[in-house]
């Protein structure tokens, strides 16, 4: 099993003569690989070579750009390179910087590397930022000395921090010497790379491969009677699951966070794995629910479901004492629907805490919007809540009664869920 250094090393190439490194977008048919543009600049993507460490799944592998994307001002590129069914670590884009937490820089020295071989990946750690640079970067610096021939050929390599972050790659000396630097390097971070990306119109980075992420919604090989019980619903639901690579999971969460104005929640870049299939279950609901065929109609159901994802784990039933307000923002029907994530499932029974009957004439804001973060805890009895997995549990606990069904399986899991939310 690979440390954690092993497994930065095993994501950085040997880029030309410089470094790279290679992480999964939101794409089934590509990877990238990140660099600096000054690595590649006036080269033909015939004309980029890359290698690997032995250690590296891509080892003995040819791996060849097929498309050159870059920005010269932010002097960051992204080669895409064809995917294959190598599995890679991966690390999660982030720009959050933190003073005296351990990072590292990765990258191939060329004194170190030959003929453009990945021979040896050195990694250097520091634990200081020194703020912008240039307007677009990020100035940090070592906590010693290192000769300049020892950094040359590491432009292009990673920044990572001690949690799986990688915050971007490095540019340049900041200040140097003639033959010893004196720590100061500038990072081209990962908010340059998203600005790339965005340009370009290319495919997103996510931090759980969205393959994993398909596959593990309403997964139910571990329940193979149901499964069997269950397929002819489970096709029809394939539909709407498919129609979610039009939008990236990300962006559906980030337009129900716009939707509801909360005052805090996460961002769709906090959001671990678990969390991600929990509100891909949730999205393949609504839209089977809805009858909704493409991702971009969803909208037509953010006034009556709001999803707010909590760290807590507490019964449905405590939904109203358990959760922040803040967290909750603004609704513009007081019938919302709130399905929240971070409750374990109970059971069917316990998955929909129905509403209570409550005076919440207070509670309305100008406009008829309900602002929950405003007027406080006692006012959430009026809502239904609906646990993440209530969706799925929904589904094994009729299991029967769906699969003999005589009419439209699917009608009757809408009519189902309906019913009780």
């Amino acid at each position: 099993m690979m440390n954690y250094q092993d497994e930065m090393k095993s994501v950085t190439v040997r880029v030309a003569n410089g470094s790279g490194v290679i992480i999964k977008p939101l794409a089934d048919d590509c990877f990238y690989i990140l660099t600096a543009y000054h690595v590649v600049k006036g080269k033909t993507v015939d004309e980029i070579t890359f290698d690997f460490l032995s250690t590296s799944p891509f080892t003995n592998k040819t791996v060849k750009a097929k498309r050159i994307i870059y920005n010269e001002e932010l002097d960051a590129a992204i080669l895409i390179v064809e995917k294959d069914d190598s599995e890679i670590v991966q690390f999660v884009p982030s720009n959050i910087r933190q003073n005296g937490a351990v990072h590292w820089h990765t990258g191939y020295p060329n004194n170190q590397n030959s003929n453009g071989k990945a021979n040896s990946c050195k990694l250097h750690d520091f634990n200081t930022w020194l703020g912008t640079y240039d307007h677009n970067f990020e100035e940090y610096k070592y906590p010693n000395h290192i000769k300049q021939e020892e950094l040359n050929g590491m432009s292009g390599g990673g920044i990572f921090d001690d949690n799986h972050h990688l915050l971007g790659v490095h540019m340049k000396l900041a200040a140097s010497e003639e033959k010893e630097q004196l720590g100061k390097n500038v990072m081209i971070p990962w908010s340059c790379f998203e600005r790339v990306i965005a340009e370009n119109g290319l495919p997103t980075i996510y931090q759980c491969n969205f393959e994993v992420f398909m596959n593990e919604m309403f997964n139910f090989d571990n329940n193979l009677g149901a499964k069997e019980k269950l397929k002819t619903l489970l096709m029809m639901m394939s539909h709407y699951r498919a129609g979610m690579l039009d939008l990236s999971p990300q962006q559906c969460y980030d337009a129900f966070q716009k939707s509801r104005k909360a005052n805090n929640y996460l961002l769709g870049s906090e959001l671990q794995k678990d969390d991600w299939v929990k509100f891909g279950e949730f999205i393949v609901a609504l839209k089977a629910v809805w009858g909704l065929d493409a991702a971009n109609n969803l909208d037509e159901v953010f006034p009556r479901f709001q999803y707010v994802q909590s760290e807590k784990d507490f019964d449905i039933y405590s939904a109203p004492s358990a959760l922040d307000p803040s967290v909750l923002g603004t609704v513009s029907d007081v019938n919302v629907v709130f399905v929240v994530g971070g409750i374990q499932s109970k059971g069917y029974k316990q998955d929909v805490r129905g509403k209570d009957i409550l005076d919440i004439a207070i509670g309305l804001e100008p406009k008829q919007e309900f602002n929950i973060a405003r007027n406080g805890r006692e006012n959430m009895g009026g809502f239904v809540y609906v646990n993440a997995h209530f969706f799925k549990d929904a589904m094994v606990a009729f299991t029967d009664e769906i699969r003999d069904c005589d009419g439209d399986k699917m009608e009757y899991y809408r009519n189902l869920i309906t019913s009780k939310i």
